[in-house]
């Protein structure tokens, strides 16, 4: 069982597959008489890909319409910051929380898909993100007042 929000809002139903590709870094030189060696540096920012995010065009008990969710997507995407995405994995037989996945992310492409023999008169999303990582100047408070 999963659940999958992002920027706080639930998505009705939760995709079939979640895929998250931890990019390299590395960089491999060669050095003169010794051959190739290997730099080794943090990751990179990761890729999270959904290739099929369901969104019923009907509006359900505890959903809104694909129109709506659509409207956040395209929100998020122009809006030029970092959105939540949050996917928690339970244990079916208890419904006890094994894993969640937390991280900040943008929306770097969406790809809205209709094909009647798939999906009926619901709406399918390829969404891909993008991990982000606040960054920015940090200011240095001194721990001593007297010392400048």
């Amino acid at each position: 069982m999963y659940e999958l929000y992002i920027d706080g809002v639930l998505f009705p139903v939760t995709p079939g597959s979640l895929d998250i590709k931890i990019n390299n870094k590395n960089k491999t030189i060669t050095l003169i008489n010794e051959g190739e060696v290997n730099l080794i540096k943090s990751p990179g920012l990761s890729d999270i890909t959904i290739p099929e995010l369901l969104l019923p065009i009907n509006k359900y008990p505890l959903s809104c319409e694909a129109a709506y969710y659509l409207s956040k997507l395209e929100k998020w995407k122009n809006q030029k910051n970092p959105v939540t995405l949050k996917f928690n994995r339970y244990k079916v037989s208890d419904k006890h929380l094994i894993e969640d996945i937390i991280m900040d992310v943008t929306i770097e492409e969406y790809e809205i898909m209709e094909d009647a023999d798939k999906y009926g008169s619901d709406v399918c999303v390829k969404l891909n993100m993008k991990e982000y990582r606040h960054w920015g100047a940090k200011k240095l408070v001194p721990k001593d007042k007297k010392t400048k």
